[in-house]
């Protein structure tokens, strides 16, 4: 009972307390900043990423040294306690989040849309009598990639139709309330380019067929567009139309369910969701045992703080590059989410504004794409997976090759990886540190087989080596990866393996 009463005080209590607050504090805090203020921040970011990040934070720095404290044979245990707490944490606040959206907004009822200008914007409407204009419409097709490896592709249309007071044809260039609708269909990316061209010519026809059938009159309420990707693409569309997207235009979706039945998550949900990670992170409290001697050194503030994960992002002696790709790589995703309000996939127009690697831009002059889009990543696990691979062979080969070295063979690599991907692929948009970090691992390749290396790098480095560049390869043959610029990446690897390899040196 002792030991318990002590697991309850170091660990579930500060836990408790952890989420709690973060969940209170971060709701109150978005509700005054959002919906008091009326910040226009993208929902995906205030609703998502940043509890996400946050959660993890907040656990890594106050919860994790505490976990730390109970032994387990296999000490990997530890990371899924902190996983718990932070899917706890995260899950509840995101939930919080949708609710607060929903459950704030208010109903308000208009004779006609005209009412609006005189009105204090609202959430939800009802109109007393509208006219859905489907002569006028404004349409935007997009074709994106997502999934881990590529492995979707997503066929999008929105559509947005004038509403008007009453029956008209006329559509001024200044028009300022549109009913939105997005029709979406997804194929396996791993489909052959006629297949792609069939399906999507199929979709095409589909929707022509349910846009034409549906009358887009019977609906319950109106719902205002928030800041999303979506709201974006119906503003392109009203764009491509010839129609100005400043002095307030919204963008309404249609309901047809009743009003009070709007919130798909509820309090209810919530609490389950609380007390469910809550109580769970309680039973698995109850059999493990302290550490002895992080305990005790804990209890005497003995115990260093958890600085493991910090030292991958702070330049230091031979470890001095790496850290500076990594925080640049992440401060750029961040850059993009807050300006583009996108993680999983990011639109290849967006990333071509800020510098991805494109052959008819590069040849009229645009030569810093070559090194820009190395920089670039386009979604959320496009990065992850490349940072991960970065930072496993980076640890090892920055401290023996030397950071002036180390730098010049990721550069360089990546150059090249971007000369092959603009020689090989006449209109392709292409970004990604992917083909530096080839010539890293092809690099190293030449080091082992010539024997350059120190003697801690045994058979194991080698194996690990070549699966890592034939499982990429074999992964780019499918669609969506620019295998051009992996292969210009191992190249450029390997001759400057031949010439720097016998640089490599044993640690002072």
């Amino acid at each position: 009972m002792k030991v318990l009463l002590e697991k309850m005080r170091l660990i579930f209590l500060p836990f408790v307390g952890i989420v709690f607050f973060f969940l209170l504090g971060y709701t109150l805090l978005n509700w005054v900043v959002t919906i008091q203020l009326g910040v226009d921040i993208k929902e995906d970011i205030t609703s998502f990423w940043i509890p996400m990040g946050l959660a993890t934070v907040l656990v890594y720095w106050l919860l994790y040294p505490r976990i730390k404290l109970l032994q387990f044979k296999n000490e990997n245990y530890h990371f899924l306690y902190a996983m718990l707490a932070i899917i706890t944490m995260w899950g509840t606040t995101i939930m919080t989040q949708n609710y607060l959206l929903t459950s704030t907004g208010k109903l308000t009822h208009l004779e006609d849309v005209t009412q609006l200008v005189n009105q204090k914007q609202t959430k939800y409407y009802t109109l007393g009598q509208y006219y859905i204009d489907k002569n006028n419409i404004a349409k935007e097709e997009v074709l994106s990639i997502s999934g881990r490896h590529n492995d979707n592709f997503n066929m999008n249309i929105y559509v947005a139709m004038p509403i008007h007071k009453r029956f008209s044809t006329k559509l001024e260039s200044n028009h300022k309330y549109w009913l939105a609708k997005n029709y979406s269909k997804t194929i396996d990316n791993k489909s052959s380019q006629s297949e792609k061209e069939y399906q999507y010519r199929r979709f095409l026809k589909e929707v022509n067929i349910d846009f034409s059938n549906e009358t887009f009159n019977d609906f319950t309420f109106l719902e205002v567009l928030g800041n999303t990707g979506e709201r974006r693409d119906f503003q392109t569309a009203l764009q491509n139309k010839g129609q100005s997207i400043e002095g307030g235009v919204l963008f309404f979706e249609a309901h047809t369910e009743v009003f009070e039945n709007r919130n798909k998550v509820t309090l209810k949900w919530i609490l389950l969701a609380l007390g469910g990670g809550t109580l769970l992170f309680f039973i698995l409290l109850l059999k493990p045992k302290f550490h002895k001697t992080r305990l005790q050194n804990f209890k005497t503030n003995k115990t260093k703080r958890n600085n493991e994960l910090l030292y991958l992002f702070v330049p230091q002696k031979g470890f001095f590059v790496t850290p500076i790709i990594l925080n640049l790589n992440i401060i750029l995703f961040i850059y993009m989410l807050f300006a583009y309000g996108e993680a999983v996939s990011i639109r290849s127009q967006d990333l071509l504004d800020i510098g991805a690697n494109y052959r008819p831009l590069v040849l009229e002059g645009q030569w810093w794409r070559l090194l820009t889009n190395i920089f670039l990543h386009g979604g959320l696990m496009h990065l992850f997976v490349n940072m991960a691979g970065l930072l496993f062979i980076s640890i090892f080969l920055e401290k023996y090759l030397g950071s002036i070295r180390y730098a010049a063979v990721y550069l360089i690599s990546g150059v090249f990886a971007s000369l092959c991907s603009i020689w090989w692929y006449k209109a392709t948009i292409s970004v990604g540190a992917s083909g530096a970090i080839f010539g890293l691992y092809s690099f190293l390749l030449v080091s082992l087989l010539r024997k350059n290396v120190p003697r801690d790098m045994d058979k194991g480095f080698l194996i690990i080596v070549c699966a890592f560049i034939g499982v990429n390869l074999l992964m780019g043959l499918s669609e969506g990866i620019d295998n051009a610029a992996h292969i210009g990446g191992l190249i450029s690897g390997l001759i400057l393996g031949l010439f720097m390899s016998k640089y490599v040196r044993d640690e002072e």
